[in-house]
């Protein structure tokens, strides 16, 4: 099973720990940093 992440701040030292975390629970995490781009968004 897999999960994706999205996270609205880029702080890794945050994100890391969660990604590692869901390995113990058998879960296959990806994801990515939310870009704030609103022209592209419409």
């Amino acid at each position: 099973m897999s999960i994706w992440i999205t996270s609205l701040i880029k702080e890794k030292n945050i994100v890391v720990p969660l990604l590692k975390l869901s390995k113990q629970y058998g879960l296959e995490a990806q994801g990515h940093f939310w870009t704030d781009e609103l022209e592209k968004m419409a």
